[in-house]
């Protein structure tokens, strides 16, 4: 089937739920051709979801040992270097779309 299809988003939001997961589409308008921001961008939003799982998972008894606060700040670390990442990649894009010479 087409997968810009309404069933095939259906489909993969029924998979992604039977193992547990949240599928999230990217806005239509997105220039997926761009592999220096697609990259970026898939990568902040996998470090986005590993510490959103890594605080359910340490929030899940109603306490936080050491360890938890340890592995959520690390995740937090690695979060905000992927958004970095992402901000160097658009100010990249947004410098090449410039005529030579321009600044600002």
């Amino acid at each position: 089937f087409d997968l810009g299809t309404e069933h095939a988003r259906t489909y993969a939001n029924a998979l992604a739920a039977r193992m547990n997961c949240l599928l999230v589409p990217l806005p239509p308008s997105i220039d997926t051709k761009c592999p220096i921001a697609m990259q970026a961008l898939a990568e902040a939003s996998r470090e986005s979801a590993e510490l959103i799982a890594e605080a359910c998972n340490s929030l899940s008894d109603g306490k936080i040992s050491d360890n938890e606060l340890r592995r959520f700040d690390g995740a937090l670390g690695e979060l905000i270097a992927s958004a970095q990442a992402l901000r160097s990649a658009m100010a990249t894009i947004n410098a090449e779309g410039k005529p030579k010479g321009a600044t600002a």
